[in-house]
Order: structure tokens, then sequence, then C-alpha cells
């Protein structure tokens, strides 16, 4: 990880983190706060509109790209803004938490929220005509869970099916609609916070465990993930593996060089977001190639509003 990397996101949400008084913690818990810390793209469905949409990199009126997905696509924020801003791109970021990126399934306990939350923003997809669209989720989390269809129970033994078939719907939408659609693995998860055990006084022996989780009991059922993501990069979607980068002979890190990759057991930190930049920077390369024909052919909106 490059000290660099680090520095750019410390700089950018030290005063977020702290709430504007730095000098009240030491340093090691100032830098354990940056690392914890996380910028909050979430928009509630009743108040989403394209003004109230998290901008990304520079600029202002039509984007050329919009990320779109729950807390999985939150945490990418810091690695999204750094390369906007080295594209010389403007992006739009709206999430809904523990809501996946469909229109017709989601967890039972908020189903009526991100029905409504996914429906705007396929409203805002269509009102920009932005061309290139991010999807990112937490989508193994969603598929042993109790999910409803149309308002309805879905039976177990059914729900993976019925998740994956409906974001594929989605893209096939989106798709239809002139939209380069990218699809972004889900990072591997933990059973363990990697940064808390950092923070604990007196470390245990066994400490090391608490750095990486073994390939195999990460990667345990998700075989209908793979087909999944294999089958839509074989529809025409571009699907961006995530997964391999935190690879290390066959275990999974979840701290790289005394830094914690992520803040929580499946939420990346700052420094975490940006070790996925070989994985997305090809996508928002891109999308900076299409920015002069997107621009072209769109309509011209008003100048977005930022969110604190």
């Amino acid at each position: 990880m490059k000290t660099g990397n680090i520095d750019f996101f410390n700089g950018l949400i030290t005063g977020f983190a702290t709430k504007g008084l730095p000098q009240r913690l030491t340093a090691q818990g100032r830098q354990m706060e940056t690392l914890r810390a996380f910028k909050n793209t979430d928009v509630q469905p009743e108040k989403l509109t394209v003004a109230a949409m998290t901008p990304l990199g520079g600029g202002s009126g039509h984007p050329d790209f919009i990320v779109w997905g729950d807390s999985h696509a939150e945490h990418l924020y810091p690695l999204f803004v750094r390369l906007a801003q080295r594209y010389g791109l403007h992006g739009l970021m709206a999430t809904h938490s523990n809501t996946i990126p469909s229109l017709n399934v989601q967890l039972g306990e908020q189903y009526d929220a991100a029905v409504q939350f996914n429906r705007k923003m396929l409203e805002a997809v269509r009102a920009t005509g932005v061309r290139h669209v991010i999807l990112a989720a937490r989508w193994q989390g969603y598929l042993a869970a109790r999910m409803l269809q149309d308002g309805s129970p879905v039976p177990p033994d059914r729900t993976a099916g019925a998740v994956l078939a409906s974001v594929g719907r989605l893209t096939a939408d989106l798709r239809a609609m002139g939209c380069t659609v990218w699809l972004v693995e889900d990072v591997p998860g933990h059973a363990f916070s990697a940064l808390d055990e950092l923070q604990r006084p007196l470390r245990p022996s066994n400490a090391g465990e608490f750095e990486s989780t073994a390939a195999a009991a990460a990667d345990k059922g998700r075989a209908v993930v793979e087909r999944f993501l294999d089958g839509q990069a074989a529809a025409g979607v571009q699907v961006v593996r995530t997964r391999a980068l935190f690879l290390s002979g066959d275990r999974y890190l979840a701290v790289r060089g005394g830094v914690p990759l992520y803040r929580d057991t499946n939420h990346l930190s700052a420094p975490g977001a940006l070790l996925l930049e070989g994985a997305l920077w090809p996508a928002l390369a891109q999308i900076g190639t299409d920015r002069v024909v997107a621009h072209r052919t769109a309509p011209v909106l008003a100048p977005q509003n930022s969110r604190p």
C-alpha cells in the first residue's frame, strides 16, 4: 500500500471522523478513527433525487457515471473520488444499506423502502441519460437471508436463484436503456474485525490469526455467485473482479503492512478501498474515453448540490 494513498483519504475525512476536533485525539486514536470513519452516501427513498446524490470528482451537470448499491458500494467512496478526480470525471453516488440492486426482491424487514429506493435510482438513470452505471453490493450476503419477492416470502431453497435472477433483470433493463453496466464483485469477509483486534491494549499471542482468513473458508458457498458473475459477463455486463487483490497465498488479507484493510468484519477501511484501485481504474478510464460522446448526446442538467 502506498503511503500517499492513505494520506489522500486521511486528509479528506479527518475532520469528519473527529467532528473537527482532532486535537482531542492521540495520534494513535486519530489514526484508528480515520480508519473506522466512512462517508455516508445513504439516501432515504423519500428524499432521493439526482440533486440528493453524493458527487464524485469535479464538475457538475450531466454525470459521467452513477454508483448504485448498498454499504458495500458506500465503502468504495474514497476510491471513486480518487479515480474520478484522476480522469476528470463527474460521478454521482447513492446507496441504501441492506438493499440489493433489484426492483422486486429485497430483505423482508425493509422491502418497501428498498424497492422504492431502487425504482427511484432507475428513474434517476433515465432522467440523467447517464451512460455508465456501477452496481456494487454484498451479493452473497443476501442469498440465505429472509427475502420477499413482489411482497411475498421467498422459500429458502429458492432465495439465491430469486435474488440473482432479479439482479440480472435489472442489469438487462439498464443495458436496454443504453447503459454500460459495471458489476463490482464483493470483497472477502472475515469472522473478526482486524481493526478491533489491533486496538486491544494487550494483544494475545495468536494476534496473527486476526490478520487474514483462509480463502477456502471465505469462499465457501460462493459457487452460485461465481456462476452468476460469469453469466453476467457473457451477457455483456462489465464484471469487476476484486477478491484476488486481497489474496496472499491461500489466505485473504485483513491487514496489510500493519494497516487494517477493513473497519469491521466486511466493510473496507479507506486503505482497503484504495487497494481496489487496480481493479477499478480500467472502468473509470473507459468511462473517461466515453465522456465526449456522453455529453454530446445526453440532456444538460442543473448543477448538483454538494452534500456535507
